[in-house]
């Protein structure tokens, strides 16, 4: 199982597919209040998000490359800049969080991590302010406080959002979440409510999550339970068949394992597979340059027409149902009146010359060869001879 393990994690990091940003669509009338994913505060200015989404557009860009601190720092220090003229704009606080998240993850360095948390905090504080008052980060005060280890800022923290959005079933997923990275068995409380709190069948991400918090554990009965988790979710994705994997492998049921790691493998190419047309068109290329030269070859004709012989031989019943499969798909008028039309597609007057040259070559060629054959057998040659041998063999 070890190798098979290794595989499938060798194919998961060899296929993942790049991810692609899904646009938000808003009416007109709200164009000039959307900024990222969400409105802009009352209180912020024209300059500050200007500033705001001109920066995080050449962020994203630097986040496909392995940025440097400098290059981060300097960034820092603009934004520093303009906070100091508008230091209640939410989302120039936001931009700061998001720059310090990024150099922490680039260096390690715990006091970026810890800033950024800070700046999550008080922007959050600042959109609460406003009269409509979300809860904008949850997701990311949860991840920077619980890689902090600050387990006491995160209760408190979620005490509050939690109280103000009661029905908010994705906030109790990423308090879980935070939970479980601080081995807090408190997560599995909010996992089984943020499961609770989603529509029948929509609660894909949360038991994921939950399942993935039980294995975890490495305890038999909660693979077990985790299992049970998966097996409700009504989804062919490739994760699913992963971590059912993981758990049948844990209970001791090898085989079956094996089963949902092979699914892994075929359902992760795949998605490889449909999110990269160049593949796509050199593999298909390639393929057909493959079964080109394995058909060429004589040899392995032979082989697959005696296979198909063998098998036919030894299933006439598949012989007798394929006939009346044919026989009943061409009673249908419309899968005739389509085949005539592209017959008479085919047999254009340059089609019918090349097919009469073909003929004409081949009837020159046999003949050539039964004319030689009869001389070489009588010595003599007439065209009653021809005549007579040539419907003999038509006859055999």
């Amino acid at each position: 199982m070890t190798r098979i393990i290794t595989l499938v994690i060798f194919c998961f990091l060899l296929l993942v597919p790049f991810a692609q940003a899904q646009e938000v669509c808003v009416g007109p009338q709200e164009q000039e209040r959307w900024v990222g994913g969400d409105f802009r505060d009352s209180n912020e200015s024209d300059e500050a998000i200007k500033f705001y989404k001109t920066e995080m557009r050449k962020f994203g860009a630097r986040r496909l490359d392995a940025t440097k601190e400098r290059v981060l720092v300097d960034t820092l220090k603009k934004v520093e800049a303009m906070r100091k003229k508008y230091p209640q704009s939410r989302h120039l606080v936001e931009l700061s969080a998001r720059v310090e998240f990024e150099a922490y993850e680039n260096t390690a360095k715990k006091n970026y991590l810890t800033r950024s948390a800070n700046n999550y905090l008080l922007a959050e504080d600042l959109g609460m302010k406003e009269p409509m008052g979300d809860a904008h980060y949850y997701d990311e005060v949860a991840l920077t406080l619980s890689l902090l280890g600050d387990g006491d800022r995160l209760d408190k923290y979620y005490s509050r959002v939690l109280e103000k959005f009661p029905l908010n079933g994705d906030m109790r997923l990423q308090y879980a979440n935070a939970l479980a990275r601080l081995g807090d068995n408190r997560a599995e409380e909010y996992y089984i409510k943020s499961i609770d709190m989603s529509r029948e069948g929509e609660a894909i991400d949360e038991r994921f999550a939950y399942a993935e918090f039980l294995l975890d554990k490495k305890d038999p009965q909660a693979d077990k339970k985790a299992l049970e988790v998966l097996e409700k979710l009504d989804t062919r994705l490739s994760s699913q068949y992963f971590l059912k994997g993981v758990a049948l492998e844990r209970l001791g049921k090898t085989k079956e394992a094996e089963v949902e790691y092979k699914k892994f493998m075929t359902s992760k190419f795949l998605e490889f597979y449909a999110a990269n047309s160049e593949y796509r068109k050199k593999n298909n290329k390639l393929l057909n340059k493959i079964q080109k030269e394995y058909w060429s070859d004589e040899k392995n004709r032979k082989k697959q027409s005696e296979r198909i012989g063998e098998y036919f031989e030894n299933h006439p019943e598949q012989k007798q149902l394929l006939s009346k499969i044919a026989k009943k798909q061409w009673q249908d008028e419309g899968l005739l009146d389509w085949r005539s039309e592209e017959t008479k597609k085919q047999w254009t007057s340059e089609f019918r010359k090349k097919r009469k040259q073909s003929y004409d070559k081949t009837y020159l060629q046999k003949g050539l060869q039964l004319m030689r054959l009869i001389y070489d057998k009588h010595k003599k040659l007439s065209e009653d001879m021809y005549n007579k041998e040539r419907k003999r063999l038509n006859m055999l």
